[in-house]
């Protein structure tokens, strides 16, 4: 969200860097809590999607547009990728 309201001008850069700063952070963690479980292909697409967004603010600090709105796209689908996985591992 913080990168598509940049990307609208809604909200500073400053906003949005530290923003996306800290969900890259919040996904290594979750990607280093849940890396040996049983859900097979989780930490390779959580750490994926936090490179993502990791593209995501630098794109946002270097003012680069463009850039973001493809990246936004490739978080849609790892978002994808991710729900199918989670409703894939329901008993």
């Amino acid at each position: 969200m913080a990168g598509e309201q940049w990307l609208k001008g809604s909200v500073p850069l400053a906003y949005a860097a530290q923003t996306l700063r800290a969900a890259e952070e919040t996904l290594e963690e979750e990607a280093q809590s849940i890396q040996g479980q049983k859900a097979e292909g989780a930490t390779e697409l959580t750490r994926a999607a936090g490179a993502t967004i990791g593209q995501m603010r630098a794109a946002v600090e270097g003012g680069d547009r463009e850039a973001l709105a493809q990246l936004l796209g490739r978080l849609g689908e790892e978002e994808r990728a991710v729900k199918s996985l989670a409703e894939g591992a329901r008993p």
